[in-house]
C-alpha cells in the first residue's frame, strides 16, 4: 500500500477500533496537541520533533508525558506504543501469577492545530484496583451452542500486559463471550482502573493531495 493510501485508510481503521472498543480499552482521540486523558491519566506536553523523546516518567508522575513523533506506521508485528515489552509470554492466567501493575497500549487518531491527522499509541500504567481485572480474567469462557447466530464483526481484543512483583511478565488470554468477544466484566474492569499516562507515540501521515477545485456545469469555475 502506498503512503497516500495509508493515510486514507489508516485514521478511519484507528476511528472504528475506537467505537468497537468504547466499553474496554478504548482509543481517544483530540484536537489539541495534548495525548486524549481519561481518569487517572496525565495530559501528555507538546509533541517532541521526528524521532526525538525520552524514556518514559515514572507512575504518579505530574510532569509533561514523553510524546514521540515519527513517520510512517507502525509495522503489523509491532506495538504502536514506544517502549512496549517485547517477547513477553502469552497465556491463561495462572493462580500462581499475582501481578501488581498493568500496562496498557490504547491506540486511535489525534489531531495537532495546523500540523494534521496523526496515529497515536498512548502507553498507560495502572498499579492499583487490579482485584476485579484479576477475578475476571480467571472467569471461564463461555462456549455457543450449535446453531447460535453471532454478528459478522470482529472485536480487537485490549492490549495489556501484567507485570508481577519479581518483574515477570505476562500477555493474558481473555475468557470470552459465546460469540467470542472479550467478556464484559473485563472490559469493565479495565475501564474502572486508573489508569496513568507512561508515554505518546505519534505517527504522522504524508498529507493527502490536494483537492481539485470544483468545475461549475457551465464549464466556468465557480
Amino acid at each position: 500500500m502506498s503512503n497516500r493510501r495509508t493515510w486514507a485508510a489508516l485514521p478511519a481503521a484507528a476511528l472504528t477500533t475506537m467505537t468497537l472498543l468504547a466499553t474496554g480499552c478504548a482509543a481517544a482521540s483530540s484536537s489539541s496537541g495534548h495525548a486524549a486523558s481519561g481518569p487517572g491519566q496525565v495530559a501528555a506536553g507538546p509533541a517532541s520533533g521526528s524521532g526525538s523523546g525520552s524514556a518514559p516518567g515514572t507512575s504518579g508522575s505530574s510532569g509533561p508525558v514523553p510524546t514521540i513523533t515519527v513517520s510512517g506506521t507502525p509495522a503489523p508485528s509491532e506495538s504502536a506504543c514506544a517502549n512496549w515489552p517485547a517477547d513477553v509470554k502469552k497465556g491463561p492466567l495462572p493462580a500462581s501469577f499475582v501481578p501488581v501493575e498493568v500496562l496498557r497500549c490504547v491506540t486511535g487518531t489525534k489531531t495537532l492545530p495546523g500540523k494534521g491527522v496523526y496515529l497515536a499509541g498512548t502507553l498507560e500504567r495502572a498499579t492499583s484496583d487490579l482485584a476485579p481485572l484479576v477475578a475476571a480474567l480467571h472467569a471461564p469462557s463461555t462456549h455457543a451452542q450449535r446453531g447460535t447466530m453471532c454478528p459478522m464483526l470482529a472485536l480487537l481484543p485490549p492490549q495489556i500486559v501484567l507485570v508481577a512483583k519479581d518483574g515477570s511478565m505476562l500477555t493474558p488470554t481473555f475468557p470470552v463471550e459465546r460469540c467470542g468477544s472479550v467478556q464484559a466484566a473485563v472490559l469493565m474492569a479495565l475501564n474502572r482502573m486508573p489508569w496513568q499516562t507512561v508515554s505518546v507515540r505519534l505517527f504522522s501521515f504524508p498529507h493527502p493531495a490536494a483537492t481539485p477545485t470544483p468545475v461549475s456545469p457551465g464549464g466556468a469555475n465557480p
